[in-house]
């Protein structure tokens, strides 16, 4: 080959290779570029949308008419969520047998709820509207439904057999909610119930659907929170600083990472155990009596955990320490790291504290053993046993079923078999260990 040709033929290979080079980096650096664009991309877990849905059936009415706390509550609650709601947008609904936007504004619609101005609709079935919010509901999104939540039929099939809905209440009617739920399940939407009481003035429809007149009657009604687990936990947060009086809760489809790391620290002063300065996890050469006691800290973060379970006082009462009866553990006192660390004395230690949302000061006595493990657990708590005191199947008398919702476990439990949720395998929030050794 002429040697003058060699410089052409290098710079030819080398542009060749800069073509591939740039057209195999091309796709990434464009998703590098997207994945930085803040102005373009939400940040992870953010509620882009809330929809909010407010039963205007026939039912309902009462909860409309004069001064009752529903109206209350309602207009508080959006206003708070206004408040709250940073970059999402709020979209206002009105359901029965159809979903009907509400295009005016937020004021014009806290006005509507006060005076009762909204048009009531026919009857509508539980299952019918969950199935249309559905529909239309997005992953990115919070789905927020506020109705009675009577489990029924429709008007015209009750006139054909007035008992419809007591005889067919296990055998079709809750087979209807758990399906449609089902279809949120497989989508990876999870749900949270909240049930609330109000007074009511007019038409209540029991389950015959005969017409008894109320006056200031007690009556429950139910605010469901719809999104991907992330999101609920994101909306309870939301809630914690929301003027919202629930009563109970019920959340499904959520599974919260369990907590699996811890660190301890030592009190001031603590000259009687040490622990591991580098990794913190153990305490050892303990040298005190058999009925003296020691004092440490345990820290967890617990950041991830939805906020009800972050409460001190729930994980006071809730936290369990497994020790087979070698030493005797119990809690003395729960804060959250930012004002623990303010009398921490230990300065050296501080920086490590800061990665840790709460601070438990632990005490251990009784210690008749050479070593022991200590298993610290935090369980989910079951299903609480609200739902069957809301519950009754035998409404003919509203007065008579104050505070009650006819077939409120047939509806909670579809919901719930929907989720395949088991009452006897036990959730762990908290599940790790450490030891304590003595001095040898």
């Amino acid at each position: 080959m002429n040697p003058r040709f060699i410089p052409i033929l290098v710079l030819l290979v080398l542009v060749s290779l800069a073509g591939i080079f740039w057209c195999s980096r091309k796709p990434s650096e464009k998703k590098d570029a997207e994945n930085t664009d803040s102005s373009t991309v939400a940040p992870a877990f953010s509620i882009s949308n809330v929809k909010f849905y407010l039963e205007t059936s026939g039912s309902m009415e009462g909860y409309f008419k004069g001064r009752t706390e529903f109206k209350d509550v309602v207009n508080n609650f959006v206003t708070d969520l206004d408040a709250q709601k940073g970059r999402a947008k709020i979209e206002f609904f009105l359901i029965d047998k159809d979903i009907k936007p509400y295009e005016a504004s937020l004021n014009d619609f806290i006005k509507d709820v006060a005076g009762g101005n909204f048009s009531m609709g026919q009857s509508s079935e539980i299952h019918q509207m969950i199935e249309k919010i559905g529909k239309i509901h997005k992953d990115t999104e919070i789905s927020i439904f506020i109705s009675d939540c009577i489990l029924s039929y429709s008007s015209q099939e009750i006139k054909k057999n007035t008992e419809i809905n007591v005889q067919n209440v296990e055998s079709v009617l809750k087979p209807y909610v758990k399906a449609e739920f089902s279809k949120l399940q497989r989508r990876g939407l999870a749900v949270s119930v909240y049930a609330l009481q109000s007074n009511f003035n007019g038409k209540y429809f029991n389950y015959r659907n005969q017409v008894v007149n109320c006056s200031d009657c007690l009556r429950p009604y139910y605010v469901w929170v719809i999104g991907k687990s992330e999101l609920l936990y994101l909306f309870e947060e939301k809630i914690e600083k929301m003027n919202f009086p629930y009563k109970e809760n019920l959340t499904l489809g959520t599974t919260p990472k369990t907590v699996s790391a811890h660190a301890l620290f030592p009190k001031a002063g603590a000259r009687n155990y040490q622990i591991n300065s580098n990794k913190l996890q153990n305490i050892e050469r303990i040298s005190v009596k058999a009925e003296e006691s020691i004092d440490f800290f345990l820290a967890l973060n617990l950041a991830e955990l939805p906020p009800k379970y972050q409460d001190a006082a729930f994980l006071k009462q809730n936290l369990r320490f497994q020790t087979g009866d070698k030493v005797k553990v119990e809690v003395v006192e729960i804060n959250p790291t930012k004002e623990f660390i303010e009398t921490y004395k230990n300065e050296r230690l501080k920086p490590r504290l800061l990665e840790y949302t709460h601070i438990i000061e632990v005490r251990a006595y009784d210690l008749l053993f050479e070593q022991a493990d200590v298993k610290v657990e935090l369980e989910q708590p079951k299903t609480q046993n609200w739902v069957a005191n809301w519950h009754t199947l035998n409404d003919l008398d509203p007065t008579q079923a104050t505070g009650k919702t006819f077939a409120l476990q047939q509806l909670i439990d579809g919901v719930k078999e929907a989720y395949a949720l088991s009452e006897n395998k036990p959730t762990f929030l908290i599940q790790t260990q450490f030891s304590l050794t003595k001095k040898k």
